[in-house]
């Protein structure tokens, strides 16, 4: 799988950057998302970031901050600090 998304990565063109965005998201769910897909999207990143694409990159780190979210959401990371005190 990570053979097809790495060409997927490599050949997107600025116009598909949402659908590839939005691949990488409905991924974000698999139990191996973080050892086979995360590295992907990381080279994808660094792409975006090279090419000085500047109207993609808020979509960039639109995705790590939905990302992060879901897998702690705020509102947990709070309750954490709360009870510390």
């Amino acid at each position: 799988m990570s053979t097809v998304l790495n060409k997927i990565a490599e050949k997107t063109e600025s116009e598909h950057v949402d659908l590839v965005l939005e691949l990488f998201y409905e991924l974000s769910s698999a139990s191996s998302f973080d050892i086979w897909v995360m590295p992907v999207f990381g080279r994808f990143a660094q792409k975006i970031i090279e090419e000085k694409n500047d109207a993609e990159l808020p979509k960039i780190f639109k995705f790590y901050a939905i990302l992060c979210a879901k897998r702690k959401p705020l509102t947990k990371t709070i309750g954490n600090c709360l009870r510390r005190l």
